[in-house]
């Protein structure tokens, strides 16, 4: 920015963006012959120098802004005022005063090739660098370990002098019945559940004995909807099946696992329950590796337990038996979450197909887990008044670290993912293959016959719906209405009868609708043969053939 006086062709070269903001640096327009040159050149010489001690000022605020922003501690020496660049200015041409530095004036904006070394530029990056370290050092450096309410927090204190003995003795035998429980489920889940799948290799063979002498019988057809015990099962939406409960219990679980969209299928059921019970899994191996690593921390010597002005407890140091102690419990528990994991893997994808009870063994997989926290209601309220009562530990991660960032979230991401996949590969394919398979024993093929058997095992079968009447017209047959007349009498039609010289209305039943005295002839009629019952017919009404 140049300035120019009066006439003389006075003129200053400055730096723009050093300018300090409200200061004037015009020379004054001065008429000729109303001052000296000297006079003109001396207000000049006091004008730079105010604007130099301006400028020399702004320049240390930054400096001592840049260096505290880098750690460099407010005590550091800013640069004197003479050490600062000063303004070049001449007078005519000629050299009023020897410039120590030639300053070019351009934009913040300008070129960069007057400018390589742009300040703002730099400025902006360092603060860019500096909001980062602020925020990261605002944010833990590591993960802190709460005390809970669980048995094993408890079980961390057992012999020391924060317990009594009594509590000492309640606390282990509580730990010690807590280890039991886990080791039976464990146990329970490798043997009874994750070894017997629901579609094992003899399952298939007892659907097909079921099809074969039960299904198609003749014992089991039922007439009134002309459908064999097969049809009734494997069609429950269009009938009643009055046996055979169980079987048709496996095939509505068959289809609900299958499913028409497989996003809402019992495969995509089972490889979400996986993932819920491996995060419920996680968080106790992460909760325990925490644990590790903030009693790894402490230093080495006597156990000590001291209190806080806050009134908090804080375990400054542990004892090496100490320390082992708890790394056996860690490992105790990383142990067991591990091996009813997979277990517990095994169990969701193969020993049960309804959608329902898939999310209930979720439910009953945590559990194992959650003993110690079940069993923490019998912990004496001396010791929960201590645990809920002492500070979080620090527990600093020295693996599954680059620079600033945890990856044990990402590790456990990956597995869980790899997880999934290889369920999906190996069993949950399996599993469906295997409901398809029991599926098409059930229902496959032909459903509409029946047969019977002679005493020498020749077998004679028959359609079950000779005449091929749709479900439809068999709905519309008159034994129903016959049926319906008699559960709801007042349903019946009424029609004008002439009793005793006079009408009255009176229920008109159906024609096929025929009252008997007596269970027997109830019994008999339903084993009548076409003559025999053309023959009763008559007789319940006083007619009989001449012939």
């Amino acid at each position: 920015r140049v300035h120019r006086g009066g006439g003389c062709g006075e003129h200053l070269v400055c730096p723009l963006a050093m300018m300090p903001v409200g200061s004037d640096w015009a020379v004054p327009n001065v008429p000729e012959g109303t001052a000296t040159v000297d006079e003109r050149l001396q207000r000049l010489e006091a004008r730079f120098a105010a604007s130099q001690e301006q400028l020399a000022a702004l320049i240390d605020g930054r400096i001592r802004a840049f260096l505290e922003a880098q750690g460099v501690g407010h005590g550091a020496a800013a640069p004197a005022a003479a050490e600062t660049p000063s303004v070049a200015w001449t007078l005519g041409g000629e050299a009023a005063k020897p410039p120590q530095t030639e300053i070019v004036a351009v934009d913040d904006a300008g070129s960069s090739e007057q400018n390589d070394d742009t300040p703002t530029r730099k400025r902006t990056r360092l603060e860019k660098k500096q909001r980062k370290k602020q925020l990261a050092a605002m944010l833990p450096d590591s993960a802190n370990f709460e005390f809970g309410d669980s048995l094993y927090d408890a079980a961390m204190f057992i012999g020391s002098s924060s317990m009594t003995r009594g509590d000492s003795f309640l606390v282990g035998l509580l730990l010690f019945l807590a280890v039991f429980i886990q080791v039976v489920f464990m146990g329970i889940v490798y043997e009874v559940f994750a070894s017997r799948p629901m579609f094992g290799s003899d399952y298939r063979r007892q659907l097909e004995t079921w099809r074969i002498n039960i299904g198609h019988s003749v014992k089991y057809y039922d007439q009134l909807t002309m459908t064999s015990l097969v049809e009734r099962v494997c069609n429950p939406g269009l009938y009643v099946s009055e046996v055979s409960s169980s079987t048709s219990t496996i095939i509505g679980a068959i289809n609900d696992y299958l499913g028409s969209n497989y996003l809402l299928s019992g495969p995509m059921l089972a490889k979400v329950a996986v993932l819920l019970w491996g995060l419920t899994v996680v968080r106790e191996v992460m909760n325990c590796w925490d644990l590790f690593r903030a009693v790894r921390s402490l230093p080495k010597g006597e156990t000590m337990l001291e209190p806080d002005a806050g009134g908090a407890v804080r375990w400054s140091s542990a004892s090496f038996a100490r320390a082992a102690w708890v790394y056996a419990i860690c490992g105790f528990r990383i142990t067991v979450s591990l091996l009813t994991w997979l277990g517990g893997n095994i169990y969701l994808c193969t020993f049960t197909i309804a959608t329902g009870d898939i999310l209930l063994n979720v439910v009953a997989l945590e559990i194992v887990l959650c003993v110690s926290d079940a069993m923490s209601v019998l912990v004496p309220s001396r010791v929960k008044k201590l645990l809920s009562s002492l500070d979080e530990m620090p527990a600093v991660p020295r693996f599954c670290r680059i620079s600033r960032t945890d990856l044990r979230p990402f590790f456990f991401c990956f597995a869980l993912a790899v997880t999934i996949l290889v369920l999906e590969l190996t069993v949950i394919e399996d599993v469906t293959a295997q409901a398809h398979g029991a599926s098409e024993t059930l229902c496959g093929g032909n459903q509409g016959f029946i047969y019977s058997m002679d005493p020498y095992y020749l077998v004679y079968t028959a359609a079950s719906n000779p005449h091929g009447d749709s479900v439809e017209n068999i709905q519309k047959y008159a034994f129903r209405e016959a049926v319906n007349e008699t559960i709801y009498p007042e349903a019946m039609p009424l029609h004008p009868v002439n009793v005793e010289g006079a009408v009255v209305m009176a229920p008109m039943p159906m024609a096929l609708h025929f009252e008997v005295n007596g269970l027997g002839p109830v019994t008999e009629r339903s084993a009548w043969s076409m003559e025999e019952s053309s023959t009763g017919l008559m007789a319940h009404h006083g007619v009989a053939c001449e012939d």
